[in-house]
């Protein structure tokens, strides 16, 4: 999953070019033609001329990996909500985040939405 995606979702795309979500979004992107991507911005819009969500759960179908470049005090709202839908790995970018150990330890036997149990893995 980590190697090569069916599917991923930047979380905290940015159009700004010194940004972390702006450098996700355009790696992410380059390799479109072979996996889904989706991109997440709290505001919507457009990010390197891909329609933005708002939020993870208003995709139609859980990315495989979630990329996280968020402010700190977000993580934990954003990894309990793709948990939620099912997404089974994360790998983030942030500083300042609180209790690390206890953010990997999330519930991983969580039912998902579509009522599988999954067993999320963290990087």
């Amino acid at each position: 999953m980590f190697r090569d995606p069916a599917s991923v979702a930047v979380v905290g795309a940015s159009a700004d070019p010194a940004k972390w979500g702006h450098w996700l979004a355009s790696g992410a992107l380059a390799g479109r033609h072979r996996r889904r991507v989706d991109l997440v911005n709290r505001g919507g819009g457009q990010v390197l001329g891909q329609r933005c969500v708002r939020r993870l759960s208003e995709l139609a179908e859980p990315p495989e990996l979630v990329a996280l470049c968020v402010p700190a005090n977000a993580i934990e709202r954003i990894v309990d909500e793709a948990l939620e839908m099912g997404v089974r790995g994360f790998v983030g970018i942030a500083a300042g985040v609180p209790d690390e150990r206890q953010l990997a330890a999330r519930d991983p036997g969580r039912r998902s939405s579509a009522g599988r149990t999954e067993q999320p893995r963290h990087l």
